[in-house]
Order: C-alpha cells, then sequence, then structure tokens
C-alpha cells in the first residue's frame, strides 16, 4: 500500500477528518525526518511505515482529548506528538520544548518548512523553563514515571488545563505513587497498525 493511502486509511480509523494538503503535509514531514535521520539519529523507527505507526498514529490518538487554544509538548524529540497534531489542529498553538540542539534545529527547519504557523521551538530542558510559561495541554510522550512527570510539568499548566502523559503500559502502580490531591483518568488508546497497548494518562487538579 502506498504511504499516501496507509495515512488516509489509518486517519479514517482514528475518526479524524482530514484535507488532501494535511496527507501531503504528514509526507513531507515523513520524508524530512528520514533525511535528517540518516545524520543526526533523531529516531529509531526509520522505515516509512514504521514512522506511520509508530509516530504519526501514535501521536494523532491523542488529538481527541486536545483541549483550550495552547499546547507544551515537553521533549518532543523528533516532533511528536507535536507536529502531527499541530498540522491537524490548526487553531491551537503548539511549543514543542527539548533541550537537545540537533532536535530544535530540526524541528524548527521543519516548521518552517512545512508552512506551520502555530508552532514554536523552545531549547530547554523543562526544569529550566519559565514557570510564568502556561498552557492549556502539557503533553509528553515517554517522558518519565507519572510521579516525576507531574513534579516537572505542573507548574506550566493552566488551573483549568490538563496534564496528559503518552504511556505504552498500564500505570497503575504509577498512579499509586501520585499524591491523593491529584485525579487521573487512564485511556486506552487504539493506534491503527500497532498490536501492543497504548494508554493516555490525563492528570487534573494541582498543588502547586
Amino acid at each position: 500500500m502506498l504511504a499516501h493511502e496507509l495515512i488516509e486509511q489509518g486517519l479514517n480509523q482514528l475518526d479524524i477528518g482530514f484535507q488532501p494538503e494535511q496527507i501531503d503535509t504528514l509526507l513531507n514531514f515523513v520524508q524530512m525526518l528520514q533525511k535528517w535521520n540518516k545524520k543526526f539519529n533523531l529516531t529509531a523507527v526509520s522505515e516509512t511505515e514504521a514512522i506511520i505507526h509508530k509516530h504519526l498514529f501514535d501521536s494523532l490518538a491523542v488529538l481527541p482529548y486536545i483541549r483550550g487554544k495552547t499546547v507544551l509538548d515537553i521533549g518532543s524529540g523528533a516532533g511528536f506528538p507535536g507536529i502531527p497534531l499541530a498540522i491537524f489542529l490548526p487553531k491551537i498553538n503548539f511549543s514543542l520544548l527539548d533541550s537537545n540542539g540537533k532536535k530544535t534545529r530540526f524541528l524548527t527547519q521543519a516548521f518552517i518548512q512545512l508552512g506551520l504557523k502555530n508552532v514554536n521551538v523552545l531549547q530547554s530542558r523543562v526544569e529550566q523553563l519559565d514557570k510564568s510559561e502556561k498552557f492549556d495541554n502539557v503533553i509528553c510522550r515517554a517522558f518519565a514515571p507519572l510521579a516525576k512527570a507531574v513534579a516537572l510539568s505542573k507548574f506550566h499548566v493552566e488551573s483549568k488545563g490538563q496534564l496528559l502523559f503518552m504511556k505504552a503500559q498500564a500505570i497503575t502502580a504509577e498512579i499509586q505513587d501520585l499524591s491523593e490531591t491529584y485525579a487521573v483518568e487512564t485511556i486506552e488508546l487504539a493506534v491503527p497498525g500497532v498490536a501492543e497497548q497504548r494508554f493516555l494518562a490525563r492528570v487534573v487538579n494541582f498543588s502547586k
């Protein structure tokens, strides 16, 4: 199956409406990633089909849970989940945070080349980010155990916002390590082409 058809099929499975140019933008992003990956080793996943399933669809599976007007993507790396989400949520502003200079250079080139007006890139560790910077959504993918991830990111979420942690396994034990002041909702995600389980932990009620 051609990559274009594979993406269209996956978007239909995820029940995400799309314009043809959005699929073209995703494909351009995949090609950019593969080109840069040869020099900078941005991701261990390099085959086109694997990138589509394990990165693009994995990122877009959380799209229904994004709300508000702003998103901070902590440890964005090669742009996941931030770039795919920004392509399909053009009215929401995305800040992609990473401390690695090679990755932030790639992210900067990516949003410029893809023509994304709703993306900006921040090179920093989350611990060093100005605590006055607050967002409706703070999201991260395979970032840290839940208690540590909350401790590092809670300062950057609006009072009525949410922390979203993308996980590859159930996190019952991690939830038990959290303070009772937090409310955690665990959502199982279905990612096209990915047999392994995927989860989204949604955390609200923040003690500053």
